[in-house]
């Protein structure tokens, strides 16, 4: 019998062979993101609206669960946080966004 692979397996084969290294320049770049969507006047960003941002920058397809994992250690890390509930730009679903954690929380923690 052919054991079946489904594309979940694929995309965590993949995430597994990125270096450490290139997990933390993507980190490093999420998170520059966010912070200048905040230091340009907004006050947070989507997952699907970080991809999006992520992708122009870098002219390359970067996959939502890629994002979403960047973004929950980043959350892990305390340097993100989710925001209230808002409709997503993109799609109109709700959605609860992310915002860098201001430096003096970071201090005190």
């Amino acid at each position: 019998m052919i054991e079946a692979v489904t594309t979940t397996d694929t995309r965590a084969e993949a995430f597994a062979k990125q270096s450490c290294e290139q997990l933390a320049r993507l980190q490093r770049e999420m998170l520059a993101i966010v912070q200048g969507v905040v230091r340009n006047g907004g006050k947070d960003i989507s997952a699907r609206e970080l991809g999006q941002r992520w992708e122009a920058l870098h002219n390359k397809r970067i996959g939502e669960g890629t994002v979403s994992s960047t973004i929950n250690k980043l959350i892990a890390k305390g340097v993100l946080v989710r925001g209230q509930a808002r409709p997503c730009a993109v799609t109109g679903n709700t959605i609860k966004p992310v915002l860098p954690v201001a430096q003096q929380e970071r201090l005190l923690a």
